[in-house]
């Protein structure tokens, strides 16, 4: 096994881009109460905030370069190499080298595939509102219609197809002949391995023709029977496609966060799962894993837990927490 072979998988997917995003979130009661705020230097703790905020608007967003120049350049120090080296190690704190060769400081990836979710549904709206239009021209004119599918599908069949999400946005449809991603396949997966420009001009004239109807599938005659549409993601499918992604951002393993959600589906059926990780990206626990494992105890399977669950599922969390720092 190569020595990139035994890193972890990447935190974000390679396309998450934040250039345009001027504002990262900043948990200040996890920097205030963090080991790196009370035990690094100043120009360590300094040089660190800067290397999270250069990660923030690099691409992959929440990564760095594994270069020292580099680095020493983001983190303010630019010519004076050998301060830089004094500082590091500490101000690389919460950083993890990943099979890419990057550097992911892990809060930072977290906040990023949180941002880069709100990016990619704000490009789904808009394009469900040109589709709505461009349905009722094809309604008027008696055309037939073009579906409109979730954002679950929307995203795994935009990675699939390769179109970049700046051009996905004219395409709330499927696109036409674009087979539906396998069950159980992160959308991230479907990514990767598009590097240096491929797939690169295969969306435009997809997402475009879909669109404005004019590549959509000729009207079928009115005796021949409908086409045969691409059953929807189960909650299998969602609890895979949604729930790798959210705990390889908080730093699991991308098999380990598999076999976990293997083994939560198994216990609690899939149904709770995908319920009990639509809460935690909306709550945004600091450890998902644990959160995850006690919601799935409070709520029955295929039930959402009650408000009294949820908030001594809290309590508990905050009990643990002061326990680990105090040694009690």
């Amino acid at each position: 096994m190569s020595p990139a072979e035994e890193l972890p998988a990447p935190l974000v997917p390679a396309e998450v881009d934040l250039r345009d995003f001027q504002y990262m979130e900043l948990d200040v009661r996890v920097l205030r109460d963090s080991r790196f705020g009370a035990e690094v230097s100043g120009d360590a703790f300094r040089a660190g905030v800067m290397l999270w905020c250069a990660s923030w608007h690099q691409v992959p967003a929440g990564s760095v370069p594994d270069d020292d120049i580099e680095l020493a350049n983001l983190a303010g120090f630019g010519r004076f190499f050998k301060e830089w080296r004094k500082v590091r190690e500490q101000a690389l704190q919460g950083f993890v080298k990943c099979s890419d060769g990057r550097l992911y400081h892990q809060m930072v990836a977290a906040k990023a595939a949180t941002a880069w979710t709100s990016k990619l549904r704000h490009h789904y709206d808009r394009a469900c509102d040109r589709l709505r239009k461009a349905n009722k021209a094809r309604k008027d004119k008696g055309e037939e219609l073009i579906p409109e599918v979730s954002f679950e599908v929307w995203n795994e069949r935009r990675l699939a197809a390769g179109i970049p999400m700046e051009k996905a946005e004219a395409s709330a449809g499927i696109p036409p002949n674009v087979p539906a991603p396998k069950p159980g396949i992160p959308a991230e997966n479907a990514l990767r391995g598009r590097r240096n420009g491929e797939g690169e001009g295969e969306g435009d004239s997809l997402s475009e023709a879909t669109a404005s109807g004019a590549g959509a599938p000729p009207t079928p005659p009115p005796d021949s029977p409908p086409p045969p549409q691409g059953p929807p993601p189960t909650d299998r499918d969602l609890v895979f496609a949604n729930g790798v992604t959210l705990l390889t951002a908080a730093g699991v393993s991308d098999k380990n966060a598999r076999s976990f959600l293997a083994a939560q589906c198994k216990a609690h059926g899939e149904r709770a799962v995908r319920l009990a990780l639509e809460r935690c990206a909306t709550e945004r626990p600091i450890e998902p894993v644990p959160w995850l494992v006690e919601s799935l105890k409070a709520a029955p399977a295929g039930r959402s837990p009650t408000k009294p669950d949820r908030l001594a599922q809290a309590n508990a969390e905050v009990a643990r927490r002061f326990a680990e720092r105090t040694g009690t």
